[in-house]
């Protein structure tokens, strides 16, 4: 019975560190995110620009590369 609890008790903890480092790596990437927006060397304008034309460009090599297959 004691077995039991223990192992209950340890699959708790793991669960909650788990839920605990999921959180932690979604908030510094959203920090992340937003510094680097904020401290870049372009304009805003400049930037979504780029990221759209990136996006874009994903896109079709996607095609591309499922058309070849």
């Amino acid at each position: 019975m004691k077995y039991e609890k223990l192992v209950a008790n340890i699959f708790a903890r793991n669960s909650n560190s788990n839920t605990q480092v999921a959180i932690g790596l979604i908030a510094g990437l959203a920090v992340g995110a937003v510094l680097g927006i904020l401290f870049a060397p372009e304009s805003g304008a400049d930037v979504r620009k780029n990221i759209s034309d990136k996006a874009s460009g994903l896109g079709s090599d996607a095609r591309n590369l499922y058309s070849s297959l």
